[in-house]
C-alpha cells in the first residue's frame, strides 16, 4: 500500500471550487489554509495505525517532495503596543503567559511569568497562518484574556469632521423636503443585476444598459454597477409587498456611474440622482378623513417643492414618453432646454414584472443638474405693510393645453406685483364644450410701498372690470341690470348662474391682454380661420375708432342711463356690420396682434392704473368683440 499525503494552496483551490460550483470538504478546509508541515506526520499516523489495526509492516523511509518548506514565523511584540490597542495595563509577563497557552514560543520574559520592558521575541508556528504580525498577536491575547475584561474607554484621537461644502448642504436640504413630504429614505447597493434593463423594457441602444461590469460580484444580482435608480427603487417597492406593505413612500439620494465607453479606459462618470417611488396611499384613512391616494400629481408636487426649496428658476413639466412609464402619464423635468429627470406612473408591463398589486409611481430627478440651477439662498423679506388684491381667472380652453403653457403665459403678461398663482379648479361639464376644459386660476397682487387701488381689484360680486366714474350705471353686476345690458357684456359672479370659468366680458385690462396671447397660441392661424378673421376686424376697426369710441363714451357717461344704453348698442352695431373684403389679409396680422394690443393698452402696462383710466370704455368694448368672436370660433351660439 502506497501512502500520500498531500498540501494544496488555500487560494488555488478557493478559486477553482467557486469557478467549478464543486463544494466538498477537503476544499472547505484547504481553502482556509492548514499546515504544510503537517503531511508527512499525517502519513506516519496512518502507516501507524495500519500496523496496528490491521498487522500491516511499515517500511522505513519516506519520500518527500518539498520544493519550498515553510520556516516558522518570528514576530517582535511590544507590551506597549498591545496595551494601546487594546486599551489594557497587562504586564509582559501575562502576555507570554497567553502566548505559551496557545503553542507559541515565546521568548524575551523571565520563567517566572514576568518580563522586562524589552519587547517579546514570539515564534509562531506554521499551522497558524492566520497570525501575521503584531496586531493578531494583539487579538489573541485579547480573545483569551476576555473581552469583559477590557474596560470601556473613548478614543482618545480626535477625528476631525469632513469639510461640508454647498452641494452637501443642498443635499441635505433635498432630504429635508422629501422627509417633511411623507417619505422614508432608504439606501440600496450601487450594483444590480443586468437583467433589471429587461425588466423595465429598455430598448437594446438605450445608454443606461451600458453599465461598468462588477469584476467578482458577489452574486449575478449583483453583476453591474447601477446606471440609474430605477430598478433598485422598484425591488424595494416589491420588497415590501411581498411582506404586505402595500402603502410605500420611499425616496434615495445616491450616485449613479454611466462609462464613457467599455472596456473602461477612464473613470466613469458619477452624478447625483434623486429617486422617489409611491404606492397605495400617501396618508391612512382616519374617522375624520379619506386615504390619500399616491397619483402623479402627489408626485409632481413633491418634485416642485424640492426645486422650489432649491430656488430652481426655469423649472417647468412637459408631457412626454420615456421606457418604463406608462405613456400618456409620464412628464419630463426641463431646466431651460436641458432635460433634469423624469417622472410618471409605471407602465402596466414593468408593474407585472415586479408583481406589484397596484400603480406605482416614480420619478428619478438629475440632481447634478438641479444643484447646478440652484438660486442663492434666500434673504430675508419683511412682512408686507400693505395689503394684497385678490383676483380670480378662468380660460376655456381644448383639454390639449398644457396647465403650465397657461401659467407661463400668466405669470409673463401679470407683471412684477403678482405675487402668487394657484390652479384652483379644473372644469369639464355641460358648460364647456367636448373636449374643451376650465382652467381658474386665483392671482395675489401685492406691491412693498403703496396700496393698490379698487381699480385693480375683483369686486366681491365677481367683475373683473374696473369701474370709472359713471360706468357703474352700466356695470351689468346687479342682475336687475342684465336685460338692459349693451350686447357683449356679461354679468358676472352669480351662484348658478355660470359656469365656474368666468366669462370674457368680465375681463379687466390686464386679463384682457393675457387671453389674446392664450388665444394666438391655443388656436394658430391654421387651425382656426374664422378666429382670425374675427379677431382681424376687431383689430382693424379697434385701431380706425378707438379715439372716436373714447370720445364718444365720454359724451355717454355725461348723459342718462338710457342715451348711453342706445350710444353702446349703435357702436356695437356698427361692428356687427363690417364688411368680410379683406378677411383673406387677417391671416397675416396675427403675429402682430399681441403687441399691437399691448401698445393700444400702454407700454408694459405700467402703471396699469393709468391705462385703466384711459381706456376703460375701449377694453370694456373690446371684451364684448373678443367674447363674441371666440364664441363663433368655438362653433358655440353666442350669448352676448
Amino acid at each position: 500500500i502506497l501512502l500520500e499525503s498531500a498540501h494544496f494552496e488555500n487560494l488555488a483551490v478557493r478559486r477553482t471550487a467557486r469557478r467549478l460550483g464543486l463544494r466538498s470538504e477537503a476544499a472547505a478546509r484547504f481553502e482556509k489554509g492548514v499546515d504544510p508541515n503537517g503531511c508527512l506526520f499525517a502519513a506516519n499516523r496512518a502507516a501507524a495505525l495500519i500496523a496496528e489495526l490491521a498487522g500491516g509492516t511499515v517500511l522505513a523511509g519516506a519520500v518527500d517532495a518539498y520544493p519550498r518548506p515553510a520556516a516558522p514565523r518570528e514576530i517582535l511584540l511590544r507590551p506597549e503596543r498591545v496595551n494601546g490597542l487594546l486599551g489594557t495595563e497587562l504586564s509582559a509577563g501575562e502576555m507570554a503567559a497567553i502566548l505559551r497557552r496557545l503553542g507559541l514560543d515565546v521568548a524575551g520574559a523571565r520563567p517566572d511569568g514576568s518580563g522586562g520592558p524589552q519587547p517579546l521575541r514570539v515564534t509562531v508556528p506554521t499551522r497558524r497562518p492566520d497570525i501575521e504580525g503584531e496586531n493578531d498577536l494583539a487579538e489573541e491575547i485579547a480573545r483569551i484574556h476576555g473581552y469583559n475584561n477590557i474596560p470601556t474607554t473613548l478614543p482618545r484621537s480626535p477625528v476631525a469632521p469632513a469639510p461640508a461644502g454647498p452641494e452637501r448642504g443642498l443635499v441635505e436640504a433635498v432630504r429635508e423636503v422629501c422627509l417633511a413630504a411623507g417619505l422614508n429614505e432608504v439606501m440600496t447597493f450601487s450594483f444590480h443585476s443586468p437583467a433589471a434593463w429587461d425588466r423595465l423594457g429598455l430598448p437594446t441602444d438605450d445608454p443606461r444598459r451600458l453599465a461598468v461590469p462588477v469584476a467578482n460580484p458577489l452574486s449575478e444580482e449583483q453583476g453591474v454597477m447601477r446606471t440609474c435608480l430605477l430598478p433598485l427603487l422598484l425591488e424595494v417597492v416589491a420588497g415590501n409587498t411581498r411582506h404586505r406593505m402595500n402603502d410605500v413612500a420611499v425616496f434615495e439620494v445616491g450616485r449613479v456611474y454611466r462609462p464613457r465607453s467599455l472596456p473602461l479606459r477612464e473613470l466613469p462618470q458619477e452624478r447625483l440622482s434623486l429617486g422617489i417611488a409611491l404606492l397605495g396611499n400617501l396618508a391612512p384613512a382616519t374617522w375624520q378623513d379619506a386615504p390619500r391616494a399616491a397619483d402623479f400629481f402627489a408626485l409632481k408636487g413633491i418634485v416642485e417643492a424640492v426645486c422650489d426649496r432649491l430656488g430652481v428658476a426655469g423649472a417647468s413639466f412637459v408631457k412626454a414618453e420615456a421606457p418604463a412609464f406608462h405613456p400618456g402619464r409620464t412628464a419630463r423635468l426641463t431646466l431651460g432646454d436641458r432635460d433634469a429627470g423624469v417622472l410618471g406612473e409605471v407602465h402596466p408591463a414593468v408593474q407585472t414584472a415586479y408583481d406589484l398589486p397596484d400603480r406605482t409611481y416614480l420619478a428619478e430627478l438629475d440632481l447634478t443638474a438641479i444643484l447646478e440651477a440652484a438660486g442663492p439662498v434666500r434673504a430675508y423679506r419683511p412682512l408686507p405693510r400693505f395689503p394684497a388684491v385678490d383676483r380670480d381667472l378662468a380660460f376655456a380652453l381644448p383639454a390639449g393645453v398644457p396647465a403650465g403653457r397657461v401659467e407661463e403665459v400668466i405669470r409673463r403678461s401679470a407683471g412684477p406685483l403678482l405675487v402668487d398663482l394657484r390652479l384652483f379648479d379644473v372644469y369639464q361639464g355641460p358648460q364647456v364644450p367636448d373636449g374643451w376644459r376650465s382652467l381658474a386660476y386665483a392671482l395675489v397682487y401685492q406691491a412693498s410701498d403703496h396700496t393698490r387701488t379698487p381699480r385693480w381689484s375683483r369686486s366681491t360680486t365677481g367683475c373683473a372690470a374696473p369701474c370709472r366714474k359713471g360706468w357703474e350705471r352700466l356695470c351689468v353686476r346687479d342682475p336687475k341690470k342684465a336685460a338692459a345690458s349693451p350686447p357683449g357684456f356679461r354679468r358676472g359672479g352669480g351662484s348658478g348662474e355660470e359656469p365656474p370659468s368666468r366669462m370674457l366680458g368680465n375681463l379687466g385690462p390686464m386679463e384682457l391682454v393675457i387671453i389674446v396671447i392664450l388665444a394666438l397660441l391655443v388656436f394658430g392661424p391654421t387651425k382656426l380661420p374664422e378666429l382670425g378673421r374675427s379677431l382681424g376686424r376687431a383689430m382693424r376697426e379697434f385701431r380706425r375708432a378707438g379715439r372716436e369710441i373714447s370720445d364718444e363714451f365720454d359724451r355717454a357717461v355725461k348723459e342718462d342711463d338710457a342715451a348711453a344704453r342706445r350710444e353702446l348698442a349703435e357702436l356695437i352695431s356698427r361692428y356687427r356690420a363690417l364688411p368680410a373684403e379683406q378677411r383673406e389679409r387677417v391671416l397675416a396680422e396675427l403675429p402682430r396682434m399681441e403687441a399691437e394690443v399691448v401698445a393700444r393698452l400702454g407700454d408694459g402696462l405700467e402703471p396699469v392704473d393709468e391705462v385703466a383710466r384711459d381706456h376703460d370704455a375701449d377694453i370694456a368694448y373690446l371684451n364684448g368683440i373678443l367674447s363674441r368672436a371666440i364664441q363663433r370660433a368655438r362653433g358655440t351660439p353666442s350669448q352676448g
